[in-house]
């Protein structure tokens, strides 16, 4: 179909770029010729449909077509475990995880990890960014695990090494693609024997009170309830 023509059949698609309609032989469905239409929208549109026969005989219908659209967003990316910040000894094994969720597609999702050039400096200025793991699928939603074991990095206390993941989904146009999304860091802060011990018991003690406190209040529960013998 010629623009012009196409114009009058489907107006509202008549400032549509790059539209492509096409009529075949009528021998479909029911031996009825059939309009194909191929174009690309970035807003909703609203258009309605004028036919005319070869008796100049014109459809009577006022129905309207509605095209809808979706912003394709970009996607979001997080890490997950650890859930925050962490203190490890510079022999930790970290179990790691990041998801990655779009609306449309994650294309992939890799897990990053910044350590210092110079751990026994203690320079956190310069670092050096390797990839732990990938995954690639077109999936609403990506998951990527590592195990990472930092004993072979030999830091010292006073490093610290940032956890980052990075996603992409699945958008492609024109060659153009959506930049890749960065998540917020994960930093694993290297400590000392002593002060991990240090830390190992106020997170005992602090247990160990909130044990105390609920064995108190049950107590209270138990001296308000009525006395069952006594009825």
């Amino acid at each position: 179909i010629g623009s012009a023509e196409w114009a009058t059949v489907v107006p509202g698609l008549a400032d549509v770029p790059g539209i492509q309609l096409m009529v075949s032989d009528g021998r479909g469905a029911q031996n009825q010729p059939t309009i194909y239409g191929k174009f690309t929208l970035e807003d909703p549109l609203q258009t309605r449909v004028h036919l005319t026969d070869e008796y100049q005989l014109t459809n009577l219908s006022d129905r309207v077509y509605r095209f809808e659209t979706i912003v394709d967003k970009p996607p979001t990316v997080s890490i997950t475990l650890p859930v925050a910040d962490e203190s490890i000894l510079p022999s930790a094994v970290v179990g790691l995880q990041a998801v990655a969720r779009d609306d449309v597609g994650v294309a992939s999702l890799h897990i990053d990890a910044d350590t210092p050039v110079r751990p026994a400096s203690q320079d956190q200025s310069a670092m050096d960014r390797s990839t732990l793991e990938t995954v690639t699928d077109r999936q609403t939603q990506l998951t990527a695990q590592f195990v990472y074991d930092l004993a072979p990095l030999k830091l010292v206390p006073g490093n610290v090494v940032n956890i980052t993941a990075v996603a992409t989904d699945v958008y492609s146009r024109d060659g153009v693609e959506h930049p890749a999304v960065r998540s917020s860091p994960r930093r694993l802060m290297v400590i000392d024997t002593a002060t991990f011990i240090s830390q190992m018991r106020n997170e005992l003690l602090g247990l160990r009170q909130q044990a105390i406190r609920m064995v108190d209040r049950q107590r209270m529960m138990m001296d308000m309830m009525p006395d069952e013998a006594a009825r």
